[in-house]
């Protein structure tokens, strides 16, 4: 049943916090983390660590933001305070992020998918299957989002402990340290890297008026420490169990750390488990960033909502199949998404803040025909 009626459903925030823990806690788990070896080595797990303060610090100026917004949509708030100017350019901004957020999430599942268990499968077939499942979720709606994300989490949740005890015999915790081996500044790049992932907290802005309650401090600090633990998590488990220098050459850690389970000696390469949680991830991610593009924009029919998503997952589907290897593709992370990201919603979350406390001490109220 396709949904995409503007304002015609509503999530509790526990429910987001699934979307959450499966869209951002992918980006987290699997792509995040090749950086984080290779950028701050054995201290990336202490960037984590200072990363969580820096949020919980940033976290009163978002909610500032969500209590100003209100129950609004983002784009009418902003063109009622800010005016059309400021509104159009910063949906542009976060528009951009959204489709280049999906594109990466297709990009990196369907070359492991390709490289990892299906080499003779055509990556094309790959992925126009993934995005033909992922813009029918989109079309379903956020509430079916949300059902999805429920149903698929707990296994998630699940299979991630199961893999945590069952390579605790393989793993060295005098491989995390010595810390500072060469410096501070490892540990500052880390932050700059794993802070991309929490700064998706920002798109809380984006769907807070689907949300049947705001958020408080407690519910948004909670979130952003999972998301924190869904990181640190795997990234000690591949320092601890290859050694920094083996775990900093490997494309994909947390699939790796796999291949290393045995349940007994008759039971082994059970990494097929592996491909539930990414696919899980990926499939929530991609569906929900392509629901979040429809969202932004101030399209109010039908038409044009059901237009918009089609239009997203085509342009997905010739981006990613345009001929752009992993080595240019890590690097595109490396240098461009990662930290662009973490500067960008910083920048955009302080100028919101600014812009929206200087209008409030102006005393400056929307304009009635503007809501």
């Amino acid at each position: 049943m396709i949904s995409m009626n503007r304002g015609s459903e509503f999530i509790t925030y526990l429910q987001l916090c699934f979307i959450m823990m499966l869209s951002t806690g992918l980006l987290n788990h699997v792509i995040i983390i090749p950086l984080m070896l290779q950028q701050a080595g054995r201290d990336g797990w202490l960037s984590v660590i200072m990363l969580a303060l820096i949020v919980l610090a940033w976290i009163p100026l978002l909610q500032r933001l969500m209590k100003a917004k209100g129950q609004q949509a983002l784009f009418p708030w902003m063109k009622a305070t800010f005016g059309p100017a400021v509104a159009w350019c910063v949906t542009a901004i976060v528009g951009l992020y959204l489709w280049i957020s999906a594109f990466v999430t297709v990009k990196d599942t369907a070359n492991w998918a390709k490289t990892s268990y299906l080499p003779q499968t055509p990556f094309f077939l790959i992925t126009v299957s993934l995005l033909l499942l992922c813009i029918f979720g989109a079309l379903a709606g956020l509430r079916s989002i949300a059902i999805c994300s429920g149903i698929l989490l707990p296994f998630v949740v699940l299979f991630g402990y199961f893999i945590m005890f069952a390579n605790a015999r393989y793993k060295d915790y005098s491989l995390m340290f010595p810390l500072f081996e060469h410096g501070y500044m490892p540990v500052v790049r880390g932050t700059v890297y794993i802070g991309a992932g929490l700064a998706e907290l920002f798109l809380l802005l984006l769907i807070q008026h689907r949300i049947s309650k705001t958020p408080r401090f407690r519910g948004l600090a909670v979130l952003a420490l999972i998301l924190c633990g869904l990181t640190i998590g795997p990234l000690i488990g591949s320092i601890t169990n290859f050694g920094i220098k083996e775990a900093a050459n490997i494309r994909y850690p947390a699939f790796e750390q796999w291949r290393l389970v045995t349940v007994s000696k008759y039971i082994e390469h059970i990494d097929f488990l592996s491909i539930y949680q990414w696919m899980s991830g990926a499939f929530i991610r991609i569906s929900f960033m392509v629901f979040l593009i429809v969202e932004l924009l101030p399209l109010k029919s039908l038409y044009h909502r059901l237009l918009m998503c089609i239009f997203s997952g085509v342009t997905l589907l010739i981006a990613v199949n345009l001929h752009l290897n992993d080595m240019l593709f890590f690097k595109f992370l490396e240098i461009f998404f990662l930290p662009g990201t973490t500067a960008i919603f910083l920048l955009l979350s302080l100028f919101l803040f600014l812009m929206s406390w200087f209008r409030s001490r102006r005393g400056t109220k929307p304009r009635p025909k503007d809501l």
